[in-house]
């Protein structure tokens, strides 16, 4: 039963992912959940993560490092 509710996902992801490929998991959820009430399928927010996760759908960002620390003379 869940295998099949589950198969109503992937296109979904790929059809917003087309106009926004760069679209978080959590504001994917929030535009998917109305569309996942509609077709019954009972998906939280911890499980979409995951099943973004093992079908390698998750987006990274490349954080800049915000600790570097400038190592120099400081003139007074």
């Amino acid at each position: 039963m869940r295998r099949q509710e589950l198969l109503s996902v992937k296109p979904m992801v790929q059809r917003i992912r087309i106009d926004i490929p760069r679209l978080g998991a959590r504001k994917l959820y929030f535009l998917l959940k109305p569309k996942f009430e509609r077709a019954q399928v009972k998906l939280g927010r911890n499980r979409f993560f995951n099943y973004l996760r093992s079908k390698h759908m998750l987006t990274w960002i490349q954080v800049t490092n915000a600790t570097f620390r400038f190592i120099g003379r400081i003139r007074f």
